[in-house]
């Protein structure tokens, strides 16, 4: 399915304890190929953008069907590969437009300075520098966390498993922790599960992804990662 040009995907995500993820992790791994980004799992961290507001937070929080969520990505704090995502949902559908950027374009977005953007071929980016001015875009807040990933060609299905997810505030680091605060944002021996395909789900893959004592949950790392903000009363303002 498409929309606007974007391919779009299912996407099912549960919450689910740690005892659940060591019994599917280890039938999910004997059928499925390891992520290639790294067997044995990897960092993501991400730096979202949002308005003085929260407006992104708050669809979220609303259900609105069509909305999109800006961030800054890379994988175990390295600048070889920074990417812009630009995230859409569409009903029950989910879909993304990516860009590379260079750690030295990366620094000029962060010093607020995006006009650059306009000067790329790319249209992913341009579309960023008009969110940007429009809404006032800002850095929200940093979501880290660890991931591991099984992929399976039929169904074109991707399988994540992420735990460790911490909120960061601070100097908007993306390769170390210095100069950055980090608060927990899962409770102990808790994680998510996410599943990822195109037109189906294969009934195989179904069976050994369906968690002895959760359901399916609309989460949200971004929301979880400004919630614990809010625990810390870092922002008392806004949501």
């Amino acid at each position: 399915m498409e929309y606007n040009g974007v391919n779009l995907r299912h996407e099912l995500k549960y919450y689910i304890p740690h005892a659940d993820y060591i019994a599917m992790r280890g039938r999910i791994a004997a059928f499925m190929r390891p992520d290639e980004n790294g067997a044995g799992g990897y960092r993501v961290r991400s730096l979202y953008f949002d308005d003085a507001a929260f407006t992104d937070m708050w669809e979220k929080e609303a259900g609105i069907e069509r909305r999109s969520k800006n961030r800054i990505r890379v994988y175990n704090a390295s600048p070889a590969l920074i990417r812009f995502e630009r995230k859409i949902k569409v009903d029950s559908y989910i879909g993304k437009q990516t860009a590379k950027l260079s750690p030295e374009e990366l620094d000029l977005i962060l010093r607020g300075d995006t006009s650059f953007l306009l000067r790329t071929p790319d249209k992913t980016l341009h579309r960023f520098y008009a969110d940007h001015k429009l809404k006032r875009l800002r850095p929200a807040v940093i979501v880290d966390y660890w991931r591991e990933a099984f992929t399976q060609k039929q169904g074109n299905v991707r399988v994540t498993f992420d735990s460790d997810l911490v909120a960061a505030v601070g100097d908007w680091n993306l390769f170390s922790d210095a100069g950055l605060t980090r608060y927990a944002a899962y409770p102990p021996q808790m994680l998510t599960m996410e599943i990822k395909f195109d037109g189906f789900l294969p009934d195989a893959v179904k069976r050994l992804t369906r968690p002895y004592t959760a359901r399916r949950s609309e989460i949200s790392k971004y929301v979880m990662c400004l919630r614990a903000l809010k625990r810390e009363a870092l922002y008392s303002k806004g949501f």
